[in-house]
């Protein structure tokens, strides 16, 4: 019986069983495995998150390595240093599951301090990474960036306050960098001489009209 087969036997379809047999960390790790066996790990995933067998098998499909983690830990992890509920922590995890495997130390330290320069206090910080967990995984670089678009935009007359961290909050996905650069804020280019007013970081447009508009609307 090929790996394929057996992870169909633990009750993934034939399209996610060949996804994950192609994942050569999975495969290393779960092809000497038979489909009991990963069927009774998919079983014990459901039930440390309170969850469906069918929810567990879609975080290890979003996230291979998610399946070899020691859960119970994550979870004592993600509590402690964020200070929120089991069920809570489970949302969280299971809505971005690269998030378990997060230095939630570090994460917290580093996005706080980013807050305090946006005007977030750690309360909301907390609050936006476990309801967004996916804010975790951006890197230090990145949210720099954004920082220097919020003094840009500064200059201008749109204070960085709480509704300019709505309006990125939900705009995160933009990217924060100036285009045609090599990942470059808006600082560096202007201070290299790249710059082109005309064509400003993706996020800097999103967040004029964003908070321009809240403006107009108060």
């Amino acid at each position: 019986m090929t790996f394929q087969e057996i992870l169909v036997g633990a009750g993934f379809s034939q399209a996610e069983a060949a996804k994950l047999a192609g994942d050569e960390y999975f495969a290393q790790r779960n092809s000497n495995k038979s489909a009991e066996e990963i069927s009774a790990s998919i079983r014990s995933m459901a039930g440390i998150y309170s969850c469906s067998e069918d929810d567990a098998r879609k975080a290890v499909l979003s996230h291979p390595r998610f399946a070899g983690l020691d859960h119970k830990r994550v979870l004592e992890g993600i509590e402690r240093e964020y200070g929120c509920e089991r069920a809570q922590s489970a949302k969280a995890v299971l809505s971005f599951p690269q998030f378990a495997g997060r230095d939630h130390k570090r994460v917290l330290r580093q996005l706080s301090r980013i807050g305090r320069i946006a005007g977030a206090d750690q309360s909301r910080v907390i609050e936006e990474i476990l309801k967004r967990p996916v804010l975790a995984s951006y890197s230090a670089k990145r949210y720099l960036a954004a920082i220097d678009i919020g003094r840009e935009l500064r200059k201008e007359g749109l204070h960085n306050d709480s509704a300019m961290v709505d309006v990125w909050l939900k705009n995160d996905i933009k990217s924060p960098y100036v285009p045609g650069t090599k990942r470059l804020r808006i600082s560096q280019a202007r201070e290299t001489g790249v710059y082109d007013e005309a064509s400003p970081p993706p996020l800097m447009a999103v967040l004029r009209r964003g908070v321009e508009r809240r403006k107009l609307a108060a």
